[in-house]
C-alpha cells in the first residue's frame, strides 16, 4: 500500500512536507493497524460545515483529530504525535532511516536529529524488545544465498544468522 501526499490539501492550502510517495510503517505489534483504524479508504473523516472558509475547516479537522485521539485514551493529544509514532513504527518494523525519511517528507539528518532526540526511556525499551531482528527478511536472505551459488560455508552463516538449522535452510533454497 502507498499513499499518495499531494502538493496541496483539499482546501487548496500547500502541504507542508509537499508531494510525496509514502508507506505505511506498522510495528511488528501492530501489524492490523491499517484496518484497526479503517484508514485503507484514504478518504478523510466527513465533517459537515455550514462555513467554506479554509481556516474553519482546517480547524475543524485538527479539533476532530485531537478529539480521536484522546478518545483512544492513549495519552496522546496532538496529531503530529503520530508522526513520531510512524518513525518509531517503522525503526521496530527495521526501515532504513533513508525510506522512513522519505515517507514523512524530509531528510534523514531531520529524522536523526529532530525524531531521534525525542525518544524516552519507554521507548528505547520498546525497539530493544519488540523491533524486528532480522537485518533483512529470511526470504530476501535465500534470494541472495542463491545468487551466490549456495556455498556450505554462508548455507551456515544464513543459518546462525536467522537461527534456523542448516536443513531449514536447504529446503528454501530448494524450494
Amino acid at each position: 500500500m502507498i499513499a499518495v501526499v499531494g502538493d496541496k490539501t483539499l482546501l487548496d492550502t500547500t502541504t507542508k512536507t509537499g508531494y510525496r510517495l509514502c508507506v505505511p510503517m506498522l510495528a511488528p505489534t501492530h501489524p492490523d493497524l491499517i484496518e484497526r483504524l479503517e484508514i485503507k479508504s484514504g478518504k478523510p473523516p466527513e465533517i459537515r460545515l455550514l462555513s467554506s472558509n479554509s481556516e474553519t475547516i482546517s480547524r475543524a479537522y485538527a479539533k476532530r483529530g485531537r478529539e480521536a485521539l484522546v478518545g483512544w485514551s492513549k495519552n496522546l493529544s496532538q496529531t503530529h504525535a503520530l508522526r513520531h509514532l510512524a518513525n518509531l513504527n517503522g525503526q521496530m518494523a527495521g526501515i532504513s532511516q533513508e525510506t522512513r525519511a522519505k515517507s514523512l517528507g524530509h531528510s534523514p539528518q531531520i529524522n536523526e536529529n529532530v525524531y531521534k532526540r525525542r525518544a524516552s526511556s519507554s521507548t528505547t525499551i520498546d525497539l530493544l524488545t519488540h523491533s524486528t531482528k532480522e537485518a533483512i527478511p529470511l526470504n530476501d536472505a535465500i534470494g541472495v544465498l542463491k545468487q551466490m551459488g549456495g556455498k556450505k560455508d554462508l548455507i551456515a552463516y544464513t543459518a546462525a544468522i536467522y537461527g534456523i538449522t542448516h536443513e531449514e535452510v536447504m529446503e528454501l533454497l530448494a524450494d
